[in-house]
C-alpha cells in the first residue's frame, strides 16, 4: 500500500519535467556565458587590488619622511678590573697504540639440518 502510494507521488511528480534535450547551440552559448563571468571576475579583482594598493600607498607615509640620523655606536663605559691568575701547565706525551695486532681471519660456521 505505502510502495503504490509513493510510485504514484514519484510518477506525478516525474510527469510533469521538461524534457532534457541539449544542442550544440545550447552548449557553445553556455561556454560563451561561462568565460564571458570568468572574466568579468578575473577584472574586477585585478581592479579591486590595483585600487588597494593604489590607497595603501597614498595613505601610508613615504621612506622618506623619517629622520634620517646616521646610526652611532652606544656610549661605552669603562672599568679597570685587577685579577691575578695562576696558570699550571702539564703536558703528557701522546698515547700510542699497541705495536702489534691480531690478524683478522674468516670464520666459517657449519650448520646440519
Amino acid at each position: 500500500m505505502v510502495e503504490d502510494h509513493l510510485k504514484r507521488t514519484f510518477t506525478d511528480l516525474d510527469g510533469h519535467a521538461l524534457p532534457a534535450t541539449f544542442t550544440a547551440a545550447d552548449v557553445i552559448d553556455r561556454g560563451r556565458r561561462v568565460r564571458r563571468r570568468r572574466r568579468a571576475i578575473t577584472i574586477a579583482a585585478s581592479a579591486t587590488t590595483t585600487a588597494a594598493v593604489v590607497i595603501a600607498a597614498m595613505t601610508l607615509p613615504a621612506a622618506t619622511e623619517l629622520p634620517l640620523t646616521p646610526a652611532t655606536a652606544p656610549p661605552t663605559t669603562t672599568t679597570t678590573t685587577t685579577t691575578t691568575t695562576t696558570t699550571t701547565t702539564t703536558t703528557t706525551a701522546p698515547v700510542r697504540p699497541p705495536a702489534t695486532t691480531a690478524p683478522v681471519t674468516a670464520t666459517t660456521v657449519t650448520v646440519t639440518p
